[in-house]
This record gives C-alpha cells, structure tokens and sequence, in this order.
C-alpha cells in the first residue's frame, strides 16, 4: 500500500510540529525551520510523516481540532484563497458547500443580450429565474433564491447590490 494515504496521528503532528495561528505556518519542533510545503497554482501541500503528503489546510485543520476530518467532508479557505492558512479561514464542509464558495457560483446573474438572465442550482438541475432589465435586479432575485432554498451565501455578495 502506498504511503501516501496513511495518515499520521494527531499526537505525532502535536509532538513534531508547532503552529503559529498569526501566520499560518507550520514548524518543526526539533529545529524550528518553517514546512514550506509543495506550492502549485491551486494547492498547497505538506509533506508530514515520511513521504505521505496532505493538503496544508486539512492539517492545520487536524492539528487545530484534534481529528481529522470526517469522511466525505472537506476543508474550504472561507476567503477563497488557498494560501491562506490561518486556522481561522478554515472550515470543514460538504462538498456542495464548498463548490458554492467559488467566484463563478456565487454571481447567478449572466448577462443575456441586453438584459440579464438569473439561475440556481438546485439538486443539480439548473432552475430559471427569469429575464431582468438590470444585473442589480437578476442577483437580487439569486439571492432570494438563496434564501428560500436555505444556501448560505456570502456577504460581500449583498454589499456588492
């Protein structure tokens, strides 16, 4: 079996490692040097345990709460930023939750010749909204959408109106 599905305890990461919640850094504890981890354009992971290699935000997550996360569910970077690793921007979620805190499913409003054409995603299908003469109009009536399906959405989306 391959090493790279094997995770290492939680009392292994808490005895090897140390983490600054102001910065969002790992450190070793025998030498203190930072875990840079393997940083490419959407990921960013860390190698702990030898060669096994996780993603940064699902260890900080362990090392914060003490468990891994649950079967199933994800850690998503509230911020949208995945390099951002402070235990605060992390948040253990559905997968459907974590698609829905992405720029392009957040807008719902598209822009249809010269009006505006809102739409969710519900169990999904695609659901219509209908035609709106103005984008303020069609994301208004996304957001109510929203709200009767009971999506979470987030703030910076009303503000935007």
């Amino acid at each position: 079996m391959s090493q790279s599905n094997v995770r290492p305890s939680v009392a292994y990461l808490w005895e090897k490692y140390s983490y600054n919640p102001f910065t969002g850094t790992f450190h070793r504890r025998d030498n203190d040097r930072p875990l840079r981890g393997n940083r490419c354009k959407r990921t960013h992971q860390l190698s702990v345990h030898g060669s096994s290699r996780h993603p940064y935000g699902v260890v900080v997550f362990t090392w914060i709460h003490g468990r891994w996360p649950i079967q199933g569910m994800e850690i998503d970077h509230i911020d949208r930023d995945p390099f951002n690793q402070r235990w605060y921007n992390l948040r253990e979620v559905t997968r459907r939750q974590n698609v829905q805190n992405t720029r392009r499913a957040r807008s719902g409003a598209y822009r249809s010749g010269d009006s505006w054409y809102a739409c969710i995603f519900v169990a999904g299908r695609s659901r219509s909204l209908g035609h709106f003469k103005t984008q303020k109009e069609a994301k208004a009536a996304y957001l109510a959408a929203c709200a009767s399906h009971g999506f979470a959405y987030l703030p910076e989306l009303v503000r935007a109106l």
